[in-house]
């Protein structure tokens, strides 16, 4: 042996474990909220029976390094094995160094704790090779490498060519309805019936298998490309005719119709692919739009000769072309979860045919990744969003069944040390006699759904040789609440240079949510955003060579006392928090760490375990209607932040809507007037305060005149009830100019979130007014005609995150200034 191993005693029967895994099956299975039309009984009714958690993520987000980082419970970082291209197919152990420790999860329940290992159809990649088998050996008992038995199935009956006559037409994506007498030719179909061979020849003759506990995995190869599937399991929305008159739709219209009367549509931010607009360039790269852009250009070649209405221009025609094209691609990928999951039941009633068998056993289902349907222009996998990163995973222990959910974060790495402990043995040492899997049990988890475990979880790629993410790795960084990506290109100018000092370095963070109900689409990248660099530098610790990489720390969970009244600017926030060790238990905090607290409204920061915080000042909290504060977790013996979380607070957040005002300002005489105000009921008092040092007590100020320039916080403070130490406030900020003295043009606010006022000197007669963003591109005009007005307004809020220039443009001169879209 290459490994070393502790002593150990076993008492009692060691448990069966069939692991199952699903080839490229995302979140669309029941449960796991993915898409709301997909047909998965079969694996609601195992899960009922075990854990099911609803935070798993693979190591790689393609199968050949996924794969092979989960079976040798190795990160790629480690094995080296970085994607398909790359990978030796022919001979597993040729992809690693003879130096390099590899063991595998099969090779060492077959070596070192007792088991029969049985291989069907794709477990390792590429399984018509019979990677890491032993085929010289005759007597099963005796193999060496990873199997006791490999059995590897087929499509047979023609379907392939069935499939290739009714294809879709579009090149990188293969699909096709195809007849229902082809269910049982399939690969995923067959692969069952050896299963319940095996099945049966071990229930009734153990001593074929060595007398040995079985560990058996079961590879289905849908939803993988190619989504050849009978029709009985497509939607009846699928379009096989798209010259039909009347032309039917067969997606959902409009967007959120119900009940449905077509397939759900994956998910877009309201400016449609903007999110992939706001990309980086590595992360354009990653997203690879080739199929997108092959289904719109279907779409265009088709819009000149189907109407579909009178009244639709072309580029309509051609995007409800696109949209119909995806939809039945759409339904080809659902239909074939929904296949693969017809299959799971089939192994499913075998298995209930040998109660001593399955009542024994430990079940995991699970896939290598996930898999992308056009969300950021980005098709099948590669990437590193949760699209393609996250992947459903359900463990079940037949010996005590429960039903629970866990929205602790695991990774597939975590499949190895899981069932070693399972099978009741201690996990393999390396040479310098540290643990030798990078996963962490799962165990305690499963049966005890209270802890709480921080171990942020790594998943790696890097592409093939020669394209733009292939010099460097590329990471993604994931712990329950957050996600955060780092990619790293080749160098600036796109060459393969593999530079690392001349690499451009990307960044994406989102914040998903804990029980994915913030940002679960990655809409919103916040990785711009000053007051989220606290998460950015926490996660970045799990990077490789980091000092927190594949570890655990603890999890601290900020509480806060409610106040008697609704949070409001001028009250006192007093804190505390839970803190939970690595293990995952509640434990009070010890005295030899340090605990400091942040915030956005303010540049200080306070020690200790449970301090107050001062809502008061007024200037910072203007332009917020939350705060942010940070609790921040140090060793005292390094800068390690070894715990940390973030608590929203909103003002007035239960009475959101029940104190609001409108002003409009009239820059020429600096009056700001008062409009649809909105007060609470029962209010006892309502001040008003100017920011310039003068007050008006009432319901309603009219106006207001300011005497001098510059900007201003107009505060509304109501008393309300009984009780008048309870006070709602809203705050708003105003800027009177001097238009008189601009020697040109002013813009203001800058930085400018939704609107950017721009004022004119009276000397300048544009007739017209451009924004021009850093690329030279013009996003936004005006044209004046002969009424310039000296104040205009422009709407930005569409604007992406930047530098923008404001271009003034006359007879003969142009006048330019900028500003910054936060």
């Amino acid at each position: 042996m290459f490994w070393q191993v502790a002593l150990f005693s076993q008492t009692g029967d060691k448990p069966n474990v069939i692991l199952i895994i699903y080839d490229d099956l995302n979140d669309w299975v029941n449960n796991f909220e993915g898409h709301p039309q997909t047909s998965t009984p079969n694996l609601d009714t195992i899960a009922a029976l075990g854990t099911t958690f609803k935070n798993a993520f693979t190591s790689a987000p393609v199968c050949a390094p996924s794969r092979t980082s989960w079976l040798t419970g190795k990160n790629p970082s480690y094995t080296g094995v970085y994607n398909n291209e790359e990978y030796n197919e022919i001979d597993f152990r040729a992809n690693f160094p003879d130096d390099k420790l590899i063991i595998t999860l099969p090779q060492y329940l077959k070596d070192s704790a007792g088991y029969y290992t049985v291989g069907l159809n794709k477990i390792f990649h590429s399984e018509q090779h019979y990677p890491d088998y032993d085929s010289t050996t005759t007597d099963n008992c005796s193999r060496q490498l990873s199997w006791n038995e490999v059995v590897v199935t087929g499509n047979q009956g023609g379907i392939n060519g069935a499939g290739d006559d009714a294809d879709q037409d579009i090149d990188l994506f293969e699909w096709a309805m195809v007849d229902d007498s082809f269910l049982v030719d399939m690969q995923d179909y067959t692969v069952v019936n050896e299963a319940a061979t095996i099945l049966n020849n071990y229930a009734t003759d153990p001593a074929a298998y060595c007398n040995k506990p079985l560990f058996m995995c079961v590879g289905f190869h849908k939803p993988h490309l190619q989504l050849y599937i009978p029709e009985q399991f497509f939607l009846p929305y699928y379009k096989e005719n798209f010259y039909e008159t009347p032309y039917e739709l067969p997606y959902n219209h409009p967007e959120n119709q119900f009940p449905y009367n077509g397939v759900v549509m994956p998910p877009q931010p309201p400016v449609a692919y903007s999110d992939y607009d706001s990309l980086g360039f590595v992360g354009q790269k990653l997203a690879a739009p080739g199929i997108h852009n092959q289904l719109v250009d279907w779409g265009d070649s088709l819009a000149a000769l189907i109407n579909i209405n009178d009244t639709l221009s072309f580029n309509e025609t051609s995007d409800i072309l696109f949209k119909s094209k995806m939809a039945n691609a759409v339904m080809a990928y659902l239909a074939a979860v929904k296949f693969g999951d017809a299959q799971l039941g089939r192994l499913w009633d075998t298995l209930n045919t040998h109660p001593d068998i399955l009542n024994n056993s430990i079940i995991i289902i699970t896939s290598d990744h996930g898999y992308s349907l056009d969300e950021k222009k980005h098709w099948k996998k590669g990437g590193l969003w949760e699209t393609d990163i996250r992947v459903p995973l359900i463990v079940v222990d037949m010996r005590n069944k429960i039903n629970n959910t866990s929205l602790n974060t695991v990774s597939l790495l975590d499949i190895f040390p899981t069932v070693c402990e399972y099978a009741g043995v201690p996990l393999p040492l390396n040479a310098e006699g540290n643990t030798y899997p990078d996963g962490i049990s799962m165990v305690p988890v499963l049966s005890d759904t209270t802890l709480k475990i921080e171990a942020p979880k790594l998943t790696v790629y890097k592409d093939e040789f020669g394209k733009q993410a292939g010099c460097f790795e590329q990471y993604s960084v994931r712990n329950a609440r957050f996600h955060y990506l780092q990619y790293h290109s080749n160098n600036v100018d796109g060459n393969l240079s593999c530079n690392e000092a001349n690499s451009i370095v990307e960044e994406e963070l989102y914040e998903i949510g804990e029980a994915r109900d913030v940002d679960p689409n990655e809409w919103v990248n916040l990785v711009s955003n000053p007051f989220y660099k606290p998460v950015v530098d926490y996660l970045s610790q799990w990077l490789p060579n980091k000092q927190l990489y594949s570890q655990k720390t603890y999890k601290p969970i900020i509480n806060f006392a409610e106040l008697s009244c609704p949070v409001s600017i001028g009250d006192t926030l007093h804190l505390s928090f839970d803190l939970y060790d690595n293990t995952g238990n509640l434990v009070s905090a010890p005295d030899t760490l340090i605990y400091y607290w942040t915030n956005n409204f303010s540049t200080d920061t306070t020690y200790g375990k449970t301090p107050e915080l001062y809502l008061n000042n007024l200037e910072s909290l203007v332009n917020i209607k939350q705060a942010m504060i940070y609790l921040h977790i140090t060793s005292n013996t390094n800068n390690n932040v070894v715990g940390l979380d973030l608590l929203y607070i909103n003002f007035n957040e239960e009475n959101v809507n029940d104190i609001s005002f409108d002003t409009e300002i009239d820059y020429g005489h600096n009056i700001v007037y008062f409009k649809n105000i909105n007060l609470p009921n029962n209010y006892s008092n309502v001040n008003w305060s100017f920011g310039d040092g003068t007050s008006f007590n009432g319901v309603s100020p009219i106006l207001h005149e300011y005497k001098t320039f510059g900007k201003f916080i107009i505060q509304c403070e109501v008393k309300y009830g009984d009780d008048t130490t309870c006070i709602w406030r809203e705050i708003k900020q105003i800027e009177t100019i001097n238009i008189d003295q601009n020697e040109g043009i002013k813009v203001f606010p800058n930085p400018a979130a939704e609107t950017v006022f721009v004022g004119i000197n009276p000397d300048i007669t544009a007739k017209t007014a451009y924004v021009v963003n850093l690329s030279g591109q013009i996003v936004y005009t005006i044209n004046f005609g002969t009424d310039v007005p000296l104040i205009f307004q422009i709407d930005c809020s569409n604007f992406t995150t930047g530098m923008y220039m404001i271009v003034l443009q006359s007879d003969n001169n142009l006048f330019t200034t900028r500003f910054i879209k936060k």
